[in-house]
This record gives C-alpha cells, structure tokens and sequence, in this order.
C-alpha cells in the first residue's frame, strides 16, 4: 500500500513539473515571438563573448526586374535566396547588389530601421547584349512626343498637326491617329499647333491636354472619343447666363456677367470621367465628362490645389482683424477636403499665396508638402484630416534652390523637386530628403528610373534619388524627344536620328 502511493507522489511530481516546465517554455516562446515581431534577431555567435546576443532588425523586401536576380548583402556570399524575396538584416546600413547572368549590376546603400519594412520595389538590371529595332521613320516630318501613359503602354505623339496614339506593349507598334474636331462642332480635322499641360488619368485610358489653347479630354483606348472641355465650361456658362437673365427679366432686376474661365484642371476620378475644374475667380467646381455639366462651386478662395483622387489639398485666403491694430489682413490656409464632405480642414497657416502645394498618398498614410521658396515643411497623417491640425509635421527644413517643378514618382513613395540641373527628393521609404545636380538634358525613363543625355548623344540612367548610374547607349540618343520603357518592361523606346528605335532589355 505504501509502495504504491510511493508511485502515485512521485506520478503527481512528474505531472506537476511537466506542466510547470509546459508553462516555462509557453512563455519564453510568447516572449521569444514578441521580440521578433519588434524586429529583434538572436545571434548565436554572440555567446562566448563573439558580438552581441541579442539584436534589432529590419526586414528589407526586394524586388527586381527581371524578377530572379541573385541577392548579395555587404560584399558577402550570394544568398539562396532570389528576388522577389524578403529577408531580416540588421539595423544600419547595408549594401544591396543584384546581379544575374547576362545583365548588368544594381547595387545600393540603404539605412534598415529596426522594426520597420524597406521597400526595394524598384531595381532594374539591363541585358549587357541589346538589339536595336527601327519602329518608324519620320523623315522631314515634325514630330512632337506629348507624353506616354503612366502604365507605359501608349505613347503619344503630334506628327506634322495630327494626333496619334502609339502602343508600346505589342510586338509590332502602330499609330492610330485621332481627329480633333473644330470649336464649331464641325466634323473637320483640327491640326495640332502647340499642346501643354498634360496630366493623365490613373488609369491611364484618358489625357487631358490643352492643345491650341483649348483643353481636351481624349480615350486613348477609343480615339472616336474626344471631348472638348473648354466647350463644356463655355456651354455651361451660357447656359447659367440665360437662366440669369430670364431671373432678372422676370424680377425686373439687372443681369450680373457669368462668365466661367478655367485656371486650372486636373483628373477627380481613375477613370478620368470626371474633372475638378478651378476657375478664375477661385471656384472649385466639378465636370462631369460623361453628362458634359459643371457643377455648382463646393470651395470657394481657392488660390491652387492639388489632389489624390477624390481628396483635395488647396491653398485658400480669408480676411480677418487683426486684434492689435484692428487693421485687415490675408490669411493664407493651407487645407483638406474629401469630395461631398461638408467642412474642409486646416492643414497649416503659410506666408504667401506663392507656396507651392501637393498631396501624396503611399500605404494608409497623406503627405502634404508646403514649399515656400527654400523652406520645405512636409506634413503626415495616418488617416485623411478630419479636423484642424490633425497631422504631424515630419519634415522642416532648407533646400539649397528655387525649386521650379514638383512632381509625384515612385507609385507616391516619391516627391522629386527640381529647377534645371538641381534636383531633390523627398523619399518616404527612406525618410530622407536628397539633393544632388544631373546634366542639363534629363527627364524621366518610368516612375523611378531618370535618364541624362551627353554630348554625343550618350545615354545614362540612374535611380531616382541619383544613384545607381549606368551607361546604355554610347552616341545617337536625340535630345528634346522622350525616352521610356515600355509597360512589360520588354523595350526601351528613344530618338535617334529621326527615327524612333527600341531596344530589347528584358
């Protein structure tokens, strides 16, 4: 009998050390997960006095194209793995290289944030070995590029007056031209002198482009459509200038002027069936494409705006007393507002009516950026402002230029600045604002890559942010026309005497 509870206890001891060692293990493997979801590692080689133990990482994904290229960290061995892949490193700065067989080297310095992802989205590698193909001749013709897709795959061209649509994806690439008709409505082919101002849908089946002083709307995908918007507003202000009068003939009262002029426009919708038209007098109004009407204003003081889709960021005045000497004054708003909203929020007070203004949009998070000669301040909400003040100042600082051209790259990951040979990024993945000079004939290849032209006809491209440079056509290369890749990545299309050429890079 005493044998056997002898057997019991001991049973019970091992039960209760077993659930107690179970709970140990429980909890160092919770603890052990947090830590590495805080983006701490465990290095072995640490015990025994050989570095540290434990360490804050990052997770760095790369991505290429092509996609396959092998992966080198810190001048070491290649890993296993291949892009598109993802991989913990620690925090600090490290040298990526990508290389494959056949292709060029990329390679870059980044600055990994402990805890925090770094997007390498964006790393092109060229064949060493092209082929260059003649695409079509234009031979004592003028020939005016007007711009190509945000997706790459129609360019848009202007040759001796007439407008054609070029597609940049097929193996075989073809001009359709579009007829742009007379103010008067007349069936008759319009002739293209001068264009300006062209902006893009997003999803890049409309262009909007102010061609011999009128502003149009053309579906790229169905040339037949083309609207005239100028015509729109014109009609529309008639329209509301008639009702007007009858108003006033019926109250026997005089007739104000109604006169809508277009200061601005830009793409409200992706699929570019709607416009957010500023007028002269700093309306904010809508265009309805598809009905051809205009809006009655929803803002009004509108000095300049920018967007990101339905969301609109813009500079307005308003008059206020001043409390010490009682005297008027201008304040300048820099504010928020999401179409059918009922109020609009204040972002920032600025100095002048002279800031330049834009909204950015990458993950979940809005950037606003206010650019007031070489004071650069750029504002960050993780949610689009609801009420005033509801973002957080992230960027406050001096560029050492005027800068003269904002554009948004980089899928919004990137806010280039530019005036001539300077230039300057704000990169939102690296939290890091650049500035460094290229050559006086440069542009843009996609939403990353640049591209400068030497004497000669030399062709280089570098990343964004100006590095990474590599040599890709010795002479030839025409200045003053477009370059770009083609939307499969498969061509890189350029001028070359007179003739547009591309060459198989992928």
């Amino acid at each position: 009998m005493e044998e056997q509870e002898r057997i019991q206890r001991r049973q019970h001891i091992r039960l209760i050390v077993t659930e107690i060692l179970m709970f140990v293990v429980v909890i160092f493997l919770v603890i052990f997960l947090t830590l590495v979801v805080m983006g701490y590692s465990f290095n072995l080689r640490g015990i025994g006095g050989q570095g540290e133990v434990v360490e804050r990482t990052g997770l760095v994904q790369i991505s290429s194209v092509p996609a396959g290229a092998t992966i080198t960290i810190d001048g070491g061995a290649p890993l296993l793995l291949r892009t598109n892949a993802s991989r913990t490193v620690i925090s600090g700065e490290h040298e990526i290289t990508l290389s494959r067989d056949g292709f060029d080297i990329w390679s870059k310095t980044i600055n990994v944030v402990e805890g925090l992802i770094y997007r390498l989205n964006y790393p092109r590698l060229f064949l060493l070995e092209r082929d260059v193909e003649k695409v079509s001749s234009f031979d004592k013709k003028d020939v005016n590029v007007v711009g190509v897709s945000p997706n790459a795959e129609r360019m848009v061209l202007v040759i001796d007056g007439d407008l054609g649509i070029m597609e940049l994806n097929v193996a075989v690439p073809d001009i359709k031209m579009a007829k742009i008709e007379e103010t008067s409505g007349e069936k008759v082919a319009k002739k293209v002198e001068t264009v300006s101002e062209v902006a893009w849908s997003n999803n890049s089946e409309r262009l909007l482009a102010k061609m011999n002083g009128e502003y149009f709307v053309i579906n790229v995908k169905n040339l037949d459509e083309v609207v005239n918007v100028s015509e729109v507003v014109r009609s529309y202000s008639e329209m509301k200038r008639e009702s007007l009068v009858r108003s006033a003939e019926a109250k026997e009262n005089g007739v104000e002027e109604v006169a809508i002029e277009i200061a601005g426009l830009k793409f409200e919708s992706d699929a570019g069936d709607k416009l957010l038209l500023l007028t002269t007098s700093g309306e904010l109004r809508e265009i309805n494409l598809r009905e051809k009407n205009v809006s009655e204003a929803f803002l009004t003081d509108v000095i300049k705006f920018d967007n990101d889709g339905e969301r609109i960021a813009y500079l307005a005045s308003r008059s206020v007393i001043d409390e010490d000497n009682g005297e008027k004054k201008t304040l300048y708003e820099l504010r928020a507002y999401r179409m059918g909203a009922v109020d609009s929020y204040l972002v920032r007070l600025v100095r002048n009516s002279d800031v330049k203004i834009a909204v950015m949009r990458y993950l979940q998070d809005f950037y606003f950026t206010a650019l007031d000669e070489l004071s650069l301040k750029i504002y960050k909400s993780g949610f689009w402002p609801e009420k005033d003040d509801a973002v957080q100042k992230i960027v406050d600082t001096k560029l050492s230029f005027l800068v003269e051209k904002l554009d948004r790259c980089g899928k919004g990951m990137v806010l280039a600045m530019s005036a001539g040979v300077k230039q300057a990024v704000f990169d939102i993945e690296a939290a890091q604002i650049k500035e460094f000079e290229m050559g006086e004939e440069n542009g843009w290849v996609d939403e990353f890559l640049r591209y400068e032209i030497h004497e000669g006809g030399g062709l280089e491209v570098l990343d964004y942010d100006g590095l990474n440079r590599r040599s890709l056509v010795s002479a030839g290369v025409q200045s003053g026309k477009v370059i770009t890749i083609s939307g499969n990545g498969r061509w890189l299309y350029y001028f070359a005497e007179g003739e547009l050429v591309r060459e198989k890079i992928l």
